[in-house]
């Protein structure tokens, strides 16, 4: 099993109730406030730690080099993740695996595996690859 270690998340406001979103990767929004993930391969800056009730209150995000545990997934038409895989956000601010080059913004790498169609907890490394090369 992977924990995370000896490490700080940053803390931002959040732009509404993100109470039942811990585990999941988050973004800036355009007044710099922390938002899930709303588009499949969205540059998003990590992973929610907390569980901020409302609007301004501090979400805590692990932002990088950390072996954190993330919300995965592998339902409807994506792949199942295998470990090392590139991770992307989904459309609901879960990590599911990116396997084909293009614009998706990789976020880490998968440490454990998700069968195909399944959602679980698992462990990464934040990585902040960026966009897939399409070279």
């Amino acid at each position: 099993m992977t924990v995370s270690k000896g490490l700080t998340p940053f803390s931002f406001p959040a732009s509404a109730s993100l109470a039942t979103k811990t585990l999941h990767l988050v973004r800036l929004n355009s007044t710099g406030g922390v938002a899930v993930a709303s588009a499949v391969g969205q540059q998003v800056i990590g992973v929610m730690m907390n569980k901020p009730s409302g609007i301004g209150q501090a979400a805590y995000v692990q932002t990088m080099g950390a072996v954190v545990k993330v919300s995965a997934t592998t339902t409807g038409a994506r792949p199942a993740i295998t470990v090392g895989g590139t991770l992307i956000a989904d459309s609901n601010g879960k990590a599911t695996l990116s396997s084909t080059k293009g614009t998706a913004y990789v976020i880490g790498r998968a440490l454990e595996a998700v069968t195909d169609g399944n959602s679980q907890i698992i462990s990464m490394l934040i990585t902040h690859e960026g966009p897939m090369s399409t070279a």
